[in-house]
């Protein structure tokens, strides 16, 4: 038989403990950052993906875009930013659906608590043309807050 003075014993108890709370709350813990993973993807489809080069539908990025949203651009050695509403005047959304062939590649979705970040690739007519980094933060629902890119063109 195993021996094992007070100080030990206490230390022994307090590892079987936690390893008892791991093997508890596992079943609970990986469907729920499973679940956050899922919505973090479908406001990425839906509102970048879909709302932007599918359907060219603002209200649809509106919908994932955070009204503070802002997109960081590196262009001919210059940075600049410009908000949502710059952004969807720029790209003169008509919710006439794009003919090319639209795919995105979502590789990575990293998130902790409220903050997340995510990789899209984006190919139009079968071409990368963008890989795009995501800043998303969650209040009620997830929304996208930051973006910034690389352009493969």
């Amino acid at each position: 038989m195993l021996s094992l003075d007070r100080r030990s014993r206490g230390s022994v108890s307090r590892t079987v403990l936690c390893l008892l709370a791991v093997a508890v709350l596992s079943p609970w813990t990986a469907p729920a950052m499973a679940d956050d993973e899922a919505a973090i993807k479908e406001v990425i489809e839906s509102a970048y993906v879909q709302g932007l080069w599918v359907k060219r539908d603002p209200d649809l990025m509106r919908e994932g875009f955070a009204p503070n949203f802002v997109m960081q651009i590196y262009s001919k050695g210059k940075h600049s930013s410009t908000t949502l509403d710059e952004w969807l005047d720029r790209m003169k959304l008509d919710k006439v659906p794009n003919k090319k062939a639209i795919k995105a590649d979502i590789s990575v979705v990293s998130h902790e608590g409220d903050a997340a970040i995510a990789r899209v690739e984006l190919y139009i007519d079968g071409k990368l043309t963008y890989t795009d980094f995501f800043g998303l933060y969650r209040a009620d629902s997830w929304q996208i807050v930051t973006k910034h890119f690389h352009s493969h063109g």
